[in-house]
């Protein structure tokens, strides 16, 4: 038999044990994809919510906690308004990624530290769309006459 391989010989057989480590190893590869799947696709949604809880969380407060301010009180509170439109309103803004929230009051002019809000309005603006959502208004009440000068005339 000398030049004859032995039988079997050049053939790779591996025991049962070594087989199922090597399938297993395998399997927690895949797994070990799949979680890397998981945790990439939990980072994106994760990223996503924050993004739009930063664009659609209004950084001003509600208008009709404002609507009683003056002007100073705004200044105060808002900082310097980003626009002065005379005889018009003041307005102030936030840029939010691909949004801009706006908060504009509607004040007595000539503008004076003392100049109270008839109306305050904020607006979610989308620049790349041209519109406004998620808007908010509140008017000052009409100041009424007293009743005792009226009867005092």
């Amino acid at each position: 038999m000398r030049g004859h391989a032995p039988r079997g010989a050049g053939r790779h057989y591996a025991p049962a044990a070594l087989l199922w480590r090597s399938s297993r190893a395998r399997l927690d590869l895949t797994l070990g994809v799949m979680h890397s799947k998981t945790l990439a696709l939990a980072v994106t949604a994760v990223s996503v919510a924050a993004g739009v809880a930063f664009v659609i969380v209004p950084p001003f407060p509600e208008p009709s906690t404002l609507i009683s301010s003056d002007y100073a009180a705004l200044q105060t509170r808002l900082g310097p308004p980003a626009v002065v439109f005379a005889d018009k309103f003041v307005g102030w803004s936030r840029p939010r990624l691909v949004a801009t929230w706006t908060l504009e009051a509607g004040l007595e002019f000539p503008l004076h530290p003392q100049s109270r809000s008839a109306e305050i309005h904020r607006c979610l603006w989308i620049q790349w769309g041209g519109y406004a959502i998620l808007c908010k208004w509140s008017y000052a009440t009409p100041v009424q006459p007293d009743e005792a000068s009226a009867h005092d005339s």
